[in-house]
C-alpha cells in the first residue's frame, strides 16, 4: 500500500511539474521567437517642393544624428528671389535629414553688411552666407565670374557658373585658402546702370558719380566708362541716392525693385554689362566635421535643388521686376547695336587689367569663351 501511495505521489508531481512548465511555454512563445527591434525605420521619403523624391534612407539616418542649427546671412530683401528659393533649401534641408537640421535664415543684411557676415562665416560663427565676389579675396580667379560682357544668355550664365569644369576654377584651392566650402551659384542676375539721368551714348557716363561695391574689377569698370566709381555697402545706397551723394549704380533689376531704388533713379539704362553670380558658401570645418554623413547629403540636396529653383524663377522674376519698375514711372532706354558695341570696346582695358592683376583669369575667360563656341 505505501509503496502504491508512493507512487501514485511521484505521479502527481510529475504531472504538476508537466502543467507548469507546459503554462510558462505559452505564455513566451513570442519572446523566443521575436527579434529584438532595431532604431532604423521605414519612414517614407518627403516629397519636396522641387518635385524630387527624398531618399528613403536619407531622413530616417539623420534622424537620429545631434540636432544642428545652420544659420544663412544675405542682403536680399524677403522677396527676392534668392530668398525664395533659400526657403526652399530650409524646407527640404529639413525634411531629407528628418528634422536633425533646423535652418534659420537672416535676410536684409541682419547679421551686418556683406563683408562682416562672410567674415562670421570664415570664423563659423555663421554657418553659411550668400555672396558675390567679395570672396574673391582668398580666390582671385572668382573675381573673373564678373567679367563684363561675358555672358550674353541665361544659358551661358549657368553653364559658366555652375557647369562642373568652368565651377572648378572657382572651387579648387578655396578650402584651402578661406577656411568656407563654395557650394554652388545662384542668381544674382544681368546688372543694369541707373541714375538720376537718361543715358543715350557712352558720352553720357563722364562725370557721374556711380556707387559700386568695394571691388576692385567694378571700380576698373565705371572708370572705363569714364564715371567716377564710389564705393559703398548696399545697405548705405538708398540713402547716398535720395541725398545725391551719388548720381547712379548698378545692379539687377529684381535688386533695384526690391531696394526701392525706383523711389530715387527714374532712369535705368539697360545695359546688360555684366552677371553676378549669388554664391552659397559654408563654413568648411562645420560641413565637414560636424554635420554627419546623412545631414551632408541632406544639405547638398536641398542646395542643388535650391540652385536649381532659383535659375527658373529668376529669368522671371527679372522679366516681372523691369516691369514692376516701368509701371512705377522708370525710364528703361535699351541701347542700341552702335551704343552696345561702344559698351563692349569701352571694357577691352578691363580685360586687360584682369588678364595682368586676377590670377587664372584668362584662363578662366578662355575656358567660358571655348564652352560658349567662341
Amino acid at each position: 500500500m505505501k509503496q502504491f501511495k508512493k507512487a501514485f505521489s511521484l505521479i502527481l508531481v510529475a504531472a504538476m511539474i508537466l502543467a507548469l512548465l507546459a503554462g510558462c511555454g505559452g505564455g513566451n512563445s513570442g519572446a523566443t521567437t521575436t527579434t529584438p527591434t532595431t532604431t532604423t525605420t521605414t519612414t517614407p521619403a518627403t516629397t519636396p517642393d522641387a518635385g524630387k523624391d527624398a531618399p528613403a534612407t536619407d531622413a530616417p539616418a539623420a534622424a537620429n544624428d545631434p540636432k544642428q542649427t545652420i544659420m544663412i546671412a544675405h542682403w536680399y530683401a524677403e522677396d527676392h528671389p534668392i530668398h525664395q528659393s533659400l526657403l526652399l533649401l530650409k524646407k527640404e534641408a529639413e525634411e531629407l535629414s528628418g528634422g536633425s537640421l533646423q535652418v534659420d535664415i537672416y535676410p536684409n543684411a541682419q547679421l551686418g553688411s556683406e563683408d562682416t557676415y562672410i567674415d562670421s562665416v570664415k570664423q563659423g560663427t555663421v554657418q553659411m552666407g550668400i555672396t558675390g565676389t567679395m570672396i574673391a579675396k582668398y580666390l582671385p580667379v572668382i573675381r573673373a565670374q564678373e567679367t563684363p560682357f561675358l555672358f550674353s544668355s541665361w544659358d551661358e550664365a549657368k553653364e559658366g557658373t555652375n557647369g562642373k569644369e568652368l565651377l572648378s576654377y572657382m572651387t579648387d584651392g578655396f578650402e584651402e585658402a578661406s577656411g568656407m566650402l563654395l557650394l554652388g551659384c545662384a542668381v544674382n542676375g544681368f546688372r543694369e546702370f541707373s541714375s538720376n539721368k537718361p543715358m543715350y551714348k557712352i558720352e553720357d557716363f563722364k562725370g557721374q558719380r556711380i556707387r559700386v561695391p568695394n571691388v576692385p574689377n567694378y571700380i576698373e569698370m565705371v572708370e572705363a566708362l569714364g564715371a567716377s566709381p564710389i564705393a559703398m555697402a548696399l545697405t548705405d545706397l538708398f540713402s547716398a541716392l535720395e541725398q545725391n551723394s551719388v548720381d547712379g549704380q548698378d545692379n539687377p533689376y529684381p535688386t533695384d525693385y526690391t531696394q526701392s531704388f525706383h523711389e530715387v533713379q527714374k532712369y535705368i539704362l539697360e545695359s546688360r554689362h555684366m552677371f553676378s553670380s549669388a554664391n552659397i558658401v559654408i563654413n568648411a570645418n562645420f560641413y565637414n566635421n560636424t554635420l554627419t554623413d546623412a545631414q551632408r547629403a541632406a544639405l547638398d540636396t536641398a542646395v542643388a535643388d535650391a540652385i536649381d529653383d532659383n535659375w527658373t524663377i529668376s529669368e522671371e522674376a527679372d522679366n516681372e521686376a523691369k516691369q514692376n519698375l516701368i509701371d512705377a514711372g522708370v525710364e528703361v532706354t535699351v541701347p542700341d547695336d552702335a551704343f552696345r558695341a561702344q559698351l563692349v570696346e569701352a571694357m577691352q582695358p578691363v580685360y586687360e587689367w584682369y588678364y595682368e592683376n586676377v590670377e587664372g583669369s584668362e584662363e578662366f575667360i578662355k575656358a567660358v569663351w571655348k564652352a560658349q563656341g567662341k
